[in-house]
């Protein structure tokens, strides 16, 4: 039988819920928190100043996004630890776990493919290109040196979109589909199901 859509939130709820306190343990490790809250200071002196009319429209917009380009630079490692995090969590386990994180586990619900074959890392990773937001992640992550700052702001921005659009497009999917799939789901042949 399908999962029902409250099932498959609750799991994904504990599973991110779980995941967002390794990366909150291990974030610290990795970033430069006193430059990173310098950037954040600029960006709000940045805000401010357009609020108080004291920058044009088109300022704001390139000293934002220049800001967000240094953010995003002292951010790489935490980004290589988020896409790993995601990787290990929502795909490598779930291979050698029958389809299982620990959420899913717990509300005895798991992934399968719709032709009955085992599960392959593939179908995982494509999944969560949608769903974790690994497609955003990874390109950003692939530009953040290569494009100039306004460029990529624009870039993530899009992308960021784009990626919000997806997961709530795929969340109504669940929710009045008769066959309760997501874009995910389609993309991957694949369906989350009770045991």
């Amino acid at each position: 039988m399908k999962a029902s859509f409250k099932k498959r939130f609750l799991a994904y709820f504990l599973d991110i819920t779980l995941v967002l306190v390794v990366l909150t343990i291990l974030t610290p490790l990795v970033i430069d928190q006193d430059n990173y809250n310098k950037l954040n200071k600029e960006l709000l002196a940045v805000g401010e100043k357009r609020f108080d009319k004291e920058i044009t429209s088109t300022q704001y917009i390139n000293r934002s996004a220049s800001i967000f380009h240094q953010m995003d630079k002292e951010r790489v490692l935490v980004s290589i630890l988020n896409i790993s995090c995601i990787l290990i969590y929502f795909v490598i386990i779930p291979v050698y776990r029958n389809g299982q994180t620990y959420g899913k586990k717990l509300l005895k619900i798991k992934v399968v493919r719709n032709d009955d074959k085992v599960l392959t890392t593939n179908d995982l990773l494509f999944r969560n290109i949608f769903i974790n937001g690994l497609g955003y992640m990874i390109t950003c992550l692939a530009v953040v040196y290569f494009i100039p700052s306004y460029a990529y702001f624009v870039l993530s921005s899009i992308l960021s979109f784009v990626q919000i659009t997806l997961v709530f497009t795929s969340a109504f999917m669940i929710l009045y589909r008769h066959d309760k799939k997501g874009l995910h789901d389609l993309w991957t042949k694949t369906q989350v199901v009770e045991i």
